[in-house]
């Protein structure tokens, strides 16, 4: 099947069922009221883009049919099949026109040149051709013979070719003369497809590593790396006007990148200063944002639009998250102040007032009733979140307090400090139930307290500190369960919602996800900037980060597991263990160390 999306919020508009196998390609009429798609099941279809409808069954051709496109006024359909042609059919009723034959064992692709009058077709065996559309007559063939050719296309003028090649190069020729112009190798683990951009100045290179290449012709050298897919990417694509850059990928995504600055298109934007936090609503549809610039937006998850702002805090704030049952958003900032504010009409309800020094964090207790508050002023205290009063003084460490936390059945807190010490104390009473220090006890931590969490069952706590680790501890003996170890300090560490992952996060922008039970890294995730807060979604399939440039990006775990299996398993089953290769990160996500042979794999799974 294919499917139609939303550009601007990446919702499903629609589904196009019928093909009997796989759905090499889908491409939009020039007018775009049509769609055309190529099948493993021997056919292409034309379809209705707007009534989601089949209008036409292209038949003909003996094998898979790998692609299909239009030429440029949408008279003529093209189809390029594993049977060794090419053929042309009218768009409007389905009727063969022409078949173009060489000597190829398969025809990997096939194009219209821009005015329609010539046909480029590309073979696995090697062979990139040209034809007269008119007279079905080969016009020349490219001299690369014996490198497979996986896809050609024209630049928007027609006066060049771009090619993807099976030697991980992507080539350009002249079409006048016939001569190379351009070389750009590709990456180590292979190419999918390459375009021109509208203006014919760029290619894009969609890499089987999951990244993107945007290359500028005019200096002959790859310019940016687009990064953010955890799959191979199979399809790449302009925007009509150059601006976009859209990516299809086998982690089961397509993105969206502005092709000026090379982001991904769908993020949370608006922030006028860096984002220090960054939670999800409990049902997952909303993301609520903590910002230096003072204020607290709320958003759209699948859009990235922006809902509300909430303002009132004269300082920055440090953190935000909704209470249990979503009603409310808490916050904290640097004023010295927390608030509780309404999550549907953005008014504010309470202010929270009473500590002497900047608040680190706020969090409702379990049952909502309740917030607890770290600050500066060497304290945690306790509040009634619906009056904004004080109920209990938690003191006795005797530097910041960075973190607090309710434990999930609320009878406890556990408080992190810059004095190399962590304590628990009984929400109830506030009298202190334990005290954990730096190198007794068993638990090693020699510098501050960064992040602390509680485990599901509230048997076990998770902290971090800036000596570089993550632990998990027995909430009562205070005993070093699991260690993380990072290369550079951990700034924070939270559960996953079933407990059986954590996600840890590092100054330079590095996300880690680790397996809790083997204490094995299954992810690492690079940033290009700051990471200052990360949160899963309450399906534990995604990951809200909160980031240094003022934007606030969503990961799908989920998908991106899923992708690295399946792509394992087509590997294995199509016998390619000892072609293939997987980046580190796909390894691990399909649960596998990250330098196994992956013919050790296939061969296990037999």
């Amino acid at each position: 099947m294919a499917r139609i999306w939303d550009v601007g919020s990446g919702q499903q508009l629609g589904v196009l069922s019928g093909h009997d196998d796989t759905v090499a390609s889908a491409m939009f009429s020039p007018d775009g009221s049509r769609i055309v798609t190529a099948s493993s099941d021997k056919t292409a279809r034309i379809w209705d883009a707007a009534a989601l409808r089949t209008l036409l069954v292209l038949k003909g051709h003996t094998a898979p049919v790998g692609g299909a496109a239009y030429n440029s006024d949408g008279s003529r359909i093209v189809t390029a099949s594993d049977d060794g042609t090419a053929r042309i059919w009218d768009a409007v009723t389905g009727a063969p026109i022409a078949t173009f034959r060489g000597e190829d064992v398969d025809v990997a692709s096939a194009a219209f040149s821009p005015d329609g009058s010539r046909l480029l077709t590309a073979s696995s065996g090697g062979a990139i051709r040209t034809w007269n559309v008119a007279t079905g007559e080969q016009i020349s063939a490219l001299p690369e013979a014996g490198i497979p050719a996986f896809s050609a296309s024209y630049d928007p003028k027609g006066e060049r070719i771009v090619a993807v090649l099976g030697d991980n190069t992507v080539r350009v020729w002249n079409v006048a003369n016939a001569t190379q112009t351009a070389s750009l190798q590709g990456s180590d683990a292979g190419i999918a497809t390459a375009a021109f951009s509208p203006d014919g100045s760029s290619i894009i290179v969609a890499g089987a590593d999951g990244m993107a290449r945007l290359w500028d012709l005019t200096l002959t050298k790859k310019s940016t790396v687009l990064r953010g897919h955890e799959g191979p990417i199979a399809a790449v694509a302009f925007s009509p006007d150059g601006s976009q850059i859209a990516t299809a990928s086998a982690d089961t995504t397509a993105r969206l990148w502005d092709a000026r600055d090379q982001d991904i298109g769908v993020v949370f934007r608006g922030h006028e200063a860096a984002m220090r936090g960054a939670a999800f609503s409990p049902d997952g549809t909303r993301l609520v944002t903590a910002s230096l610039d003072k204020t607290v937006r709320i958003w759209d998850v699948v859009t990235g639009r922006e809902l509300g702002v909430l303002r009132g805090h004269e300082g920055g704030v440090s953190s935000a998250e909704y209470s249990p049952d979503g009603a409310r958003i808490v916050s904290a900032s640097f004023d010295g102040t927390a608030r509780v504010w309404d999550a549907m009409t953005l008014r504010e309800l309470t202010t929270i007032r009473g500590h002497g020094g900047f608040l680190y964090s706020a969090k409702f207790s379990p049952d909502g009733k309740r917030v607890v508050t770290a600050s500066a002023d060497k304290t945690a205290r306790i509040w009634d979140a619906g009056t904004g009063r004080e109920l209990l003084l938690l003191q006795g460490q005797t530097t910041i307090v960075y973190v607090a936390a309710f434990s999930p059945d609320g009878s406890r807190i556990a408080t992190g400090s810059s004095d190399l010490t962590l304590r628990q104390w009984n929400s109830s009473t506030g009298a202190l139930i334990s005290e954990l220090h730096g190198n007794k006890q068993g638990a090693n931590f020699t510098q501050r307290f960064t992040s602390v969490a509680y485990s599901r069952d509230g048997k076990n706590v998770l902290t971090t500190s800036s000596d570089r680790v993550a632990r998990i501890l027995d909430a009562n003996t205070g005993a070093e369960i699991a260690v993380f170890n990072h290369d550079a300090e951990v700034t924070s560490a939270i559960y996953s919602p079933d407990g059986t992952r954590i996600a840890t996060i590092m100054p330079d922008g590095t996300l880690r996800i680790w397996d809790v039970a083997t204490q094995r890294e299954i992810v690492a995730v690079s940033n290009t900037t700051q990471l200052l807060s990360v949160a899963f979604s309450p399906d534990g399939r995604s990951v809200a980060m909160a980031r240094g440039d003022m934007t606030a990006h969503v990961a799908d775990l989920h998908f991106a597991t899923m992708a690295a299996r399946g792509l394992i398993e087509e590997i294995c089953t199509r016998r390619l263990g000892p072609l293939a290769t997987l980046t580190r990160d796909e390894m691990r996500l399909a649960g596998y160390p990250a330098t196994t042979p992956l013919l050790d794999v296939c061969t296990a799974g037999k």
